[in-house]
């Protein structure tokens, strides 16, 4: 045997090895897989936490997210009267989708286009029916009982088009100059028309309330002036206008999280809609002006809302905090100044105020629901960053002019405090971790990256990694357990994963090299922690035509953390640039380099590495895709068509042979 044979062969057997591994720890766990916030919003699309939004006292009660995946009859049962909460196990669906060695795909449709190359594709939330458009036609397709898609709607409108789908996937909607359709479903294909309207503009923005209870579209017309239709739905009628104003400039709305509201704003000021069970739109709130631009937000639970008025050609803004007493919106403070900034805490308990005096004012709400001035901050800039912990019970300021950072925290008596401030040189990022327990707080400078854990008395205790190679970014872990740093450097460094021992001194426990299939330009632009620290992912790529790549590494039982696969190639969303995963990130979609119209699925195996699991051909150029919900179905748009794929886990190999 020669030797190039024999390297090529210790080569094969290392890399067999290397990707056999150990098994992860928590597998089954879903904490294991995805971040915490990719968790929390899955959990808020399952229904697992019943609040129109999540809050710091929702994550802290879910962690460690025990219920996802886990069917809810299997959940929780009761013996006795009392609730005996079950391991967190996958469903039966999810674990063969993980433990198959590969996917068997069988294509159910494909609808041809003739107009242009940007062929749109999603799927509803129940995965019954899917909305496909290009330049000039939307279709809508549905999937019968015996799993056979066919074509039920086609709709030649104008080129600015939006197509969604409700919340809960009953309702569909295709909106255009000139048109707007609703469609119900009736739990079969059948698309039942419920509202055609030709009352409209140039769409500028159409939405489903979260509760489907209405339906809001912001449109101009050709004289330039903005216009608003609510649509709201009768159980008995279907959907009928509600609610129509026009004359609007600079229009915008938004719905509250329990979609009981909407909040629109314009150059004639702003005001808060209800809509009622019956269906009724009524106004909860109003404030008119004629000389001020206004912009308004929600808080995130959605029970409080801030407007911010400036008037044309003066230095002064109006903060005005409105919130719900008894039936009525009403004003629940007030400040006259000019204002940079406004940030609610997660519950709304806490405001900052930022303002050009260079101070920031904190206010908390009091006894009576009111809000009022609990601390000012002076020395702080217009482009100082702001944080609140999760936790809310911390605040987290960061010049990054001149490094200086203060930490403070709300102590029992109702009073912010400040444990810690100091300047960090050259500090570019301050920030919390994701875990609202751990009261950590990350610190970024040039070649150091320092670890504060706060303790709910204020007590701080200090960490610090020095690196002897330049940091480009740093990211936490959710407890603070790991920071990665990410690099570029010529001997193909891409980044260090860091941890502490016991007297909280810093160590790197593994180097993360490039890969061999990326260019020496490389450079990570994302990493992301999984909730239980098991997993990392680090999205990257060489420039601005580099092709996208994604390595995992992952933890086992001895504390190793090895690499568990790389992805090439990776498809990314055109609106937001995030790859293309399924609903619980268990696939990621793959394009191919050589093959214009193949495409790939990677997935976990069982012992938590990425693996190859579907090769197939779209069969014109593929450009997009998109999973379903549940990761059981695919999308795939090319040259002229887009096809509908079923997923199926396939077991034995040697019956999964693609052309």
């Amino acid at each position: 045997m020669s030797l190039s044979t024999d390297k090529a062969n210790s080569e094969t057997s290392a890399h067999s090895l290397h990707f056999s591994g150990i098994p992860l720890n928590k597998l089954g766990d879903i904490s294991t897989h995805l971040s915490c916030g990719e968790i929390l919003e899955l959990q808020k699309e399952c229904g697992q936490i019943h609040l129109p939004t999540v809050t710091s006292r929702d994550i802290k009660e879910n962690w460690p997210f025990k219920y996802l995946y886990t069917r809810p009859d299997k959940a929780e049962t009761r013996q006795n009267d009392s609730l005996i909460t079950h391991q967190p196990v996958f469903s039966e669906e999810i674990r063969q989708m993980i433990e198959c060695r590969e996917f068997k795909l069988e294509r159910k449709g494909v609808a041809h286009f003739f107009d242009g190359q940007n062929i749109k594709a999603i799927f509803s939330p129940s995965e019954r029916h899917v909305l496909f458009q290009d330049f000039y036609v939307v279709r809508g397709w549905s999937c019968d009982d015996k799993d056979d898609w066919r074509e039920e709607v086609a709709l030649r409108v104008q080129p600015d088009k939006t197509t969604i789908f409700s919340t809960s996937g009953h309702y569909a909607m295709a909106a255009a100059e000139g048109l707007c359709k609703v469609w119900s479903f009736d739990g079969g294909t059948n698309w039942l028309e419920q509202l055609s309207t030709h009352d409209i503009g140039r769409i500028k923005d159409v939405q489903f309330s979260p509760i489907e209870r209405a339906l809001a579209i912001t449109s101009t017309h050709r004289n330039g002036s903005d216009a608003l239709m609510i649509c709201v739905r009768h159980d008995d009628r279907g959907w009928i206008p509600g609610y129509m104003n026009s004359g609007f400039e600079n229009l915008s709305f938004q719905f509250s999280p329990s979609g009981n509201y909407l909040l629109v704003t314009s150059k004639r000021g702003a005001e808060m809609l209800s809509i009622d069970y019956n269906g009724q739109v009524r106004c909860q709130y109003s404030y008119p002006t004629s000389d001020r631009y206004v912009n308004a937000t929600f808080s995130p639970t959605g029970d409080r809302a801030v407007i911010l008025s400036n008037t044309v050609d003066s230095d002064e803004n109006t903060l005005t905090i409105i919130g719900p007493v008894g039936d009525k919106w009403q004003e629940l403070g007030s400040l006259n100044m000019k204002i940079i900034g406004v940030k609610f805490s997660n519950s709304a308990r806490h405001l900052m105020i930022h303002t050009i005096d260079q101070k920031i004012r904190l206010w908390s709400v009091n006894d009576q629901g009111r809000y009022v001035e609990k601390k000012i901050i002076t020395d702080q800039p217009s482009f100082t960053a702001t944080q609140f912990s999760a936790s809310e019970d911390m605040f987290l300021t960061h010049n990054p002019d001149n490094g200086f950072v203060q930490i403070l925290n709300y102590n029992r008596s109702g009073q912010w405090a400040i444990p810690h401030e100091n300047t960090y040189y050259l500090s570019r990022k301050a920030c919390f971790s994701d875990d609202p327990a751990s009261s950590c707080i990350m610190i970024k400078e040039d070649n150091d990256v320092h670890v504060v854990h706060v303790s709910n008395e204020g007590l701080c205790q200090f960490k610090k990694i020095h690196s002897e190679e330049k940091i480009d970014e740093a990211s936490i872990s959710p407890s603070g357990r790991y920071v990665l740093t990410t690099h570029c450097d010529d001997d193909g460094l891409i980044a260090k994963l860091w941890s502490f021992d016991s007297e909280g001194n810093s160590f790197a426990k593994t180097r993360i090299n490039r890969p061999a299939s990326v260019n020496n330009g490389f450079k990570v632009n994302k990493a992301i922690f999984s909730a239980s620290e098991q997993l990392l992912r680090l999205y990257g790529g060489g420039g601005f035509f580099s092709l996208n790549t994604i390595i995992f590494w992952g933890c086992d039982n001895n504390g190793s953390w090895t690499e568990r696969g790389v992805v090439d190639n990776a498809v990314c969303d055109r609106l937001t640039d995030e790859p293309v995963h399924s609903h619980a990130m268990l696939q990621i979609l793959a394009g191919d380099e050589e093959q214009g119209g193949d495409f790939k699925i990677f997935g976990y195996d069982r012992d938590g590495n990425w693996c190859q699991k579907a090769k197939r051909n779209h069969g014109t150029t593929f450009s997009s895709g998109s999973f379903s919900p549940s990761g059981r179905m695919l999308l795939t748009c090319g040259d002229g068509s887009a096809s509908i794929w079923q997923i199926n886990p396939q077991s034995d190999r040697s019956e999964n042979k693609y052309p």
